[in-house]
């Protein structure tokens, strides 16, 4: 049987550290949207450092695969906790995990995308804080008037009557090291 080949997908924060280019043997893959995020936060900390984005590919995922991990997001209760940047990543690497060949891992440190890539079955490494150790469905609620809410509104106060909207785990399951 052939060897598959080997694939990173890097978030924003593993392009920041570095890893697109010391990951010898194998390809990393990002998205525009990731390089566009990485290029305003070293404006924004007024960092000197030049974008090392040579050794990367920039691909960006189908709109078919991007609109399941939406939905997936959404039946996780992850939806208004992933930015879109953090769905192509997530879609990106599904799209790229379809070809049996590829053997893909997605490198973050974020908890939101660890526990999407869980959920769908794909591999994952946090290089920069601890992995998760459970997965968790989400549920947001009002702390008022205790209504639940698939999508809560971007301010994260209740519609009906003002309260902070949360979110505490709805169910969780314990993840294999």
């Amino acid at each position: 049987m052939p060897s598959r080949k080997r694939i990173f997908v890097l978030d924003t924060s593993a392009i920041l550290a570095g890893f697109q280019s010391s990951l010898p043997g194998a390809e990393s893959y990002t998205t525009q949207l990731v390089i566009s995020e990485a290029r305003r936060k070293l404006a924004q900390e007024k960092r000197e450092d030049n974008l090392d984005i040579g050794s990367l590919i920039v691909m960006e995922p189908s709109l078919e695969t991007i609109e399941s991990v939406i939905l997936q997001a959404s039946k996780m209760g992850e939806s208004a906790n992933l930015s879109s940047v953090d769905i192509s990543i997530l879609s990106l690497a599904k799209q790229l995990s379809q070809d049996p060949s590829n053997k893909v891992e997605i490198l973050s440190n974020d908890y939101s995308i660890q526990n999407m890539s869980n959920a769908m079955g794909l591999a994952y490494y946090s290089f920069g804080t601890q992995r998760i150790k459970k997965e968790i469905n989400w549920v947001y609620y009002c702390k008022g008037c205790r209504r639940k809410y698939q999508h809560p509104p971007k301010r994260m106060n209740c519609v009906y009557c003002g309260s902070q909207i949360i979110r505490k785990p709805r169910d969780t399951r314990h993840i294999k090291p």
